[in-house]
């Protein structure tokens, strides 16, 4: 539940695109070419230079899910009408 004093802005809605139909990378380029911007998951923790010479071990889960998850917009600003139009397009694409 809202505060009174507070907006949730409820951030970071994502998806898996199961590269059906599409993989993420062709659904973020044709989503961009409807004005919507996206972004790519986080890569996980062991593939990272940093953190490399600890991955002893094979995380195949996590590096799939790295490469089919994508994060929609989000903002206090989006319209109802946006949000519907957001979910339209992507419908459009992946279907």
């Amino acid at each position: 539940p809202e505060m009174p004093w507070a907006k949730c802005v409820y951030w970071l809605y994502s998806i898996l695109i199961d590269n059906r139909k599409v993989t993420r990378d062709e659904l973020a380029e044709k989503i961009k070419e409807n004005s919507i911007e996206t972004r790519n998951f986080f890569y996980p923790l062991h593939e990272m230079p940093i953190y490399q010479k600890y991955a002893n071990f094979i995380y195949p889960i996590s590096s799939k899910i790295s490469k089919q998850g994508i994060n929609l917009p989000s903002s206090v600003k989006l319209s109802e009408e946006d949000v519907r139009y957001i979910a339209r397009k992507i419908k459009e694409i992946v279907y």
